[in-house]
């Protein structure tokens, strides 16, 4: 094999991740979004690459939950983690500005994501 084609194949198969992780993050946020409804998301970001898909959300960001109430927080991107331990492998999930759903919130996504782990797509 030439070093060209070696170079190709690369290129290929990081364009097909590249779209098949964007899937996973349009899946997870269409099934999300009424429950977190800026619920946003991009394919790695500063500090990380196309195999991290990164979720935002304004409302339930470190800054404006602040835990200004008494309730207990669960962090997005240990929900999906322990739902799909999958994501604990080279395919990562991260949330950079932190996304903390209070209880009745983070009970919600738990459940819709246990329904989408059995999802025909």
């Amino acid at each position: 094999m030439k070093f060209e084609e070696l170079l190709q194949q690369s290129n290929t198969l990081l364009e097909k991740i590249e779209k098949i992780n964007e899937q996973i993050a349009k899946i997870i946020v269409k099934e999300l979004k009424d429950i977190i409804p800026d619920l946003e998301y991009s394919i790695g970001w500063t500090e990380a690459g196309i195999n991290t898909i990164c979720f935002y959300s304004d409302s339930y960001d470190a800054i404006s939950v602040v835990r200004r109430d008494n309730h207990d927080y669960a962090l997005l991107g240990d929900i999906i983690e322990k739902t799909f331990p999958n994501f604990s492998g080279p395919l990562r999930i991260e949330c950079p500005s932190g996304i903390y759903l209070p209880g009745d919130k983070a009970q919600s996504v738990r459940e819709r994501l246990k329904k989408l782990k059995d999802m025909i797509l």
